[in-house]
């Protein structure tokens, strides 16, 4: 007897990509848009606290770290996957966050579609890389360096304006980096007045300050300052006040009548030392503590060495019984209470030019995809050993609402 068989369906493997996945990553682009381009066109945010007014901010890294969560589950995975991809744009580069939120959400909805028509998924995603090569290696060969002179300046003004659509921006941004170099660096500050001031650090300057506020010698700015500073680098404690007055008596002896100590710690005693030898104006005096450790710190004393000529000293007793040679020297030394610096140094030519260069280095081959603060602080250091810092003070009329 024939009997009918019925034929078992063909299942061939597929992908299926959620609609809902695809709506996240459209939700996210979509609200970063509006800030790419010359235009300033702003986002405003709600805050958390709804009593308080929006924020309003352009820059797209920031908008999107702003988003915490999307109500639907599987389109906040996609909202998230895009999100974490804008912030190590914005965390690498500084910039570019709209612009990658558009490509991925282009290449999102033009790889969909490849993959309902049946196209293999690992194929796709082949030409994908291919390219991003490709069009990576053209951006390349197309770059070129800004000219020097006029030609230059304009170029970078054209640059400076598309990117802040402000022309007293567009000319401090341009003045700094023409001042500082391509190997720079700049600090932004916010301006309590309304104007946009520069200034440019002739030196370097580290995060750490004064160890007490009796060193100041302009109270109304906060600052403490000596001219013509001999700069002594002890990584170590000073214990007792015998000790500080010891390191005193060799500082006279030696003929060093304004000292700049960069001093691992200083006990209460000894601090009550030195403080009273500035103030009966004994000699001038500033005493900076390091607050870093590890090797962040050993790095800091190097670059200060490099810079003034001075030596490190590891032991009390070589403090104690410090030569001439082991002291380095800055025109002008500076601090306050959360900042120190060096303005023309007696540079260790040698030195510096070789820290400079591992510190180059450092950076061309850095790729390290999670750690990008630790490039910004290579690129810091880099500038302070060349010698191009410049701060830019951005005031306005009223102070933003993210303030």
């Amino acid at each position: 007897m024939k009997t009918n068989r019925r034929h078992a369906p063909v299942v061939r493997p597929s992908v299926v990509f959620s609609p809902n996945l695809a709506d996240g990553i459209n939700a996210m682009a979509d609200a970063v848009k509006p800030t790419i381009g010359p235009l300033p066109r702003l986002v405003g945010v709600e805050r958390m606290n709804r009593s308080r007014m929006p924020e309003i901010l352009d820059d797209a890294g920031v908008i999107a770290r702003r988003i915490i969560q999307i109500e639907d589950q599987t389109a906040d995975v996609g909202a998230m996957m895009l999100r974490h991809g804008m912030w190590r744009m914005h965390e690498r580069m500084g910039d570019g966050a709209a612009t990658t939120a558009v490509l991925a959400q282009a290449i999102m909805q033009h790889a969909v579609r490849g993959v309902a028509a049946g196209m293999h998924p690992m194929w796709l995603r082949r030409g994908i890389e291919t390219g991003v090569a490709t069009v990576a290696g053209e951006l390349r060969r197309l770059a070129r360096p800004l000219p020097p002179g006029k030609a230059g300046r304009a170029l970078l003004a054209s640059l400076a304006h598309s990117l802040s659509a402000d022309s007293e921006l567009m000319d401090a941004l341009v003045q700094v980096v023409n001042q500082i170099g391509s190997e720079g660096a700049v600090e932004v500050v916010v301006n309590e007045r309304r104007t946009i001031d520069r200034e440019f650090i002739e030196g370097a300057m580290w995060n750490m300050g004064w160890v007490s506020p009796a060193f100041l010698t302009d109270r109304l700015k906060g600052i403490a300052r000596q001219e013509d500073v001999s700069v002594i680098l002890f990584d170590g404690k000073i214990e007792t006040g015998r000790q500080a007055a010891d390191s005193i008596r060799r500082w006279s002896e030696l003929g060093i009548q304004s000292v700049a100590l960069v001093v691992n710690d200083v006990a209460e005693e000894a601090l009550q030392v030195y403080i009273q030898a500035h103030l009966q104006k004994l000699l001038g005096l500033i005493l900076i503590k390091l607050p870093i450790v590890g090797d962040e710190k050993l790095t800091a004393l190097q670059d200060i060495s490099a810079l003034t000529g001075a030596r490190i000293l590891f032991d009390i007793g070589e403090l104690m019984a410090l030569q001439q040679e082991d002291a380095g020297f800055a025109r002008r030394m500076w601090s306050t209470a959360i900042k120190f610096g060096i303005i023309a140094g007696a540079r260790n030519g040698e030195m510096l030019r070789a820290r400079a260069d591992a510190v180059r280095t450092a950076i061309a081959n850095f790729n390290d995809k999670k750690e990008w603060e630790q490039l910004r602080k290579l690129r810091w250091r880099l500038a302070q050993l060349t010698g191009g810092i410049a701060v830019l003070q951005i005031g306005a009329v009223t102070r933003s609402a993210a303030d």
